[in-house]
Order: C-alpha cells, then sequence, then structure tokens
C-alpha cells in the first residue's frame, strides 16, 4: 500500500524522484510545477507529488507520452511506481523509456472541478494507489496480467478491435459470471450518464449481453449491450455516488470463450 500520513502541514507543493530513501530530483513550487528528469528510470523508482493540502484536485502527467487527467488526493501523498519489466506491456512503448522525462503537476481549477466531465477518467492509476481516485479495483485483481487489470478501464484508451499490449489494453471478468468491477471516486458525485465500450477482437472475442450496476447509494441499474465496436450509452441520475460496482456479468451464448471490457466513462458531476 502506497500511502502514509504527512506529519506535518506543507505550504508549497513539490515533486520527488525516489528510490528507496534515495532523492534523484526534487522540485517545489505553488500552482504549476513541470520536473524534467535527465536520466534513465531504473526499477524501484517512483514519482512522489507532495500537494500543500489535502484533499486536493490536481492535474497530474506522469510521463509525456501520457495524457493528463484531473485526480484527487484524498488524503496522504501521490506516490506512482515507474512500471518495469511485464507492467510495461500496458504503457505507451516511448512512456518512461530512455532519457530526458516530463512530469507535469498543477492544481485544477474551479472551472476544471466543476465542470460535466468523465469522473472515471485516470491516467496514472495503479492497483496499490489507494489514497489517489479515481481508482479502478476488481475481484479478479490476483491473477490478471497488466495488459487485463482494471486500471486499464480508466485510463483513457477506447482501441478495443484488438487484445493485448497497450494501446489494446482492456480489463478481463477471467471468464467468471460473478467478477466485479468497482471505481471509486473517493467523495461525491453526481452521476448522469455510463459509456461502455466492450472490447470488439471479433471472433476471438464474444461480448457482454447484459451488466448490473449498483451504486454505492444502494440503487442499482441493468444494462443492456450489443455486439458493437463503438461506445454504448446509458443515461442514469444518480446522486451521493461515492462508487459504482458492475457485477452479474453475462455472456452471450456465443462459441468464443472470452469477454472483456476495454473502457468505461462515467459522466457527471462532483459534488
Amino acid at each position: 500500500m502506497y500511502y502514509f500520513d504527512i506529519p506535518w502541514i506543507l505550504f508549497i507543493m513539490k515533486i520527488e524522484i525516489k528510490n528507496q530513501d534515495q532523492v534523484k530530483a526534487l522540485l517545489n513550487g505553488e500552482n504549476e510545477l513541470i520536473l524534467f528528469y535527465n536520466n534513465e528510470y531504473v526499477e524501484g523508482d517512483h514519482i512522489c507529488i507532495y500537494p500543500d493540502q489535502v484533499p486536493v484536485y490536481l492535474n497530474v502527467q506522469v510521463d509525456d507520452a501520457i495524457i493528463s487527467s484531473m485526480i484527487y488526493i484524498k488524503e496522504g501523498i501521490f506516490q506512482y511506481f515507474i512500471p518495469c519489466g511485464n507492467e510495461r506491456k500496458s504503457y505507451s512503448y516511448k512512456a518512461f523509456y530512455n532519457k530526458k522525462h516530463l512530469i507535469r503537476v498543477s492544481k485544477a481549477s474551479y472551472q476544471q472541478i466543476n465542470a460535466y466531465q468523465n469522473l472515471a477518467l485516470n491516467t496514472s492509476d495503479q492497483v496499490y494507489l489507494l489514497n489517489v481516485y479515481p481508482h479502478a479495483t476488481s475481484s479478479e485483481d490476483c491473477s490478471l496480467s497488466p495488459v487485463f487489470q482494471p486500471k486499464n478501464v480508466i485510463d483513457g484508451l477506447t482501441f478495443n478491435t484488438e487484445h493485448g499490449r497497450w494501446p489494446f489494453t482492456s480489463w478481463s471478468y477471467q471468464q467468471n459470471p460473478q467478477a466485479t468491477l468497482t471505481i471509486h471516486f473517493g467523495r461525491k458525485v453526481n452521476v448522469q450518464d455510463i459509456h461502455i465500450y466492450l472490447r470488439a477482437d471479433f471472433p476471438h472475442d464474444s461480448y457482454f449481453q447484459n451488466i448490473s450496476l449498483e451504486y454505492s447509494n444502494h440503487h442499482c441499474s441493468h444494462f443492456s449491450l450489443q455486439k458493437v465496436s463503438h461506445v454504448q450509452t446509458f443515461s442514469v441520475d444518480e446522486e451521493d455516488v461515492e462508487w459504482i460496482r458492475f457485477y452479474q456479468f453475462k455472456k452471450a451464448d456465443e462459441k468464443a470463450v472470452f469477454a472483456a471490457i476495454t473502457q468505461i466513462e462515467v459522466y457527471g458531476y462532483n459534488q
């Protein structure tokens, strides 16, 4: 679990690149920071972002090959471990590679925070980054390779006509109809629209005909889907939602045994 309490109050933001206790780069600032790191990453390197206050909304871009997204830090700090080895398969070939890296952090504006937006988007989600939101989890986490992990459904990539390595990452339910997939917001939001991109690598894939959705406010929705590659949109009207959980994945009765989700977008407003 990459979280610990900060026993002091910070009055400026800070970015560090660390490996264990070694600080390899450091930048301080107030509203916007751009750290240029002119070195190759090695295993164990991680990016630490220390906000000047929490909770806070920040725009974070962990690498110039990955798009920025607005995250919500509920408490503690942001601590992102540079992917190595097999984990790199779920990222762009250019991300974190070679020398010359840019890391960008800025405070989100009032307009950004209060706009109608995709509340699920987080291009820097990781399995154990538990205090930073949005955050995706699954009942199948322990057995999934990086290209099929839940973080892939909120990374902004909607390329769904193949499967496997980036940019065709997805979430696999491991052929388990009792599997669950949860998106945590870390605060209360109002949800108005759900967009689902099924993985459409036909005929390798079948598809989910029906999926159920539970909200933290105890309401439920049930979606019927079609065998298509384009986005499928469902209008809902749910308030005071801190998480949503997809369950009861019913695969179509087809020869293909695989079915998966490429991307989920949750549109609405922060409360």
